[in-house]
């Protein structure tokens, strides 16, 4: 059996889950602290988390670190 394909998350996805996941921001203080607009690092998190198969930041951040992708 083949093992499903890793999923590619952007480094502005991976920089945004590791700041709302380990470093316990909000979306909006990841967004400030990433200096992009909040609208597009929901647009980057919400694409993330379909890449990842989960519907919200904290399944997101399980699973991208059980992958290997976060620390």
């Amino acid at each position: 059996m083949d093992a499903a394909p890793r999923p590619t998350l952007s480094p502005l996805a991976l920089r945004a889950l590791q700041l709302i996941g380990p470093a316990g921001l909000t979306e909006r203080e990841a967004a400030e602290r990433l200096n992009y607009s909040y609208e597009y690092v929901r647009e980057v998190l919400e694409r993330a988390y379909r890449q990842l198969g989960a519907g919200n930041a904290r399944q997101a951040i399980y699973l991208a670190t059980r992958l290997g992708l976060l620390r």
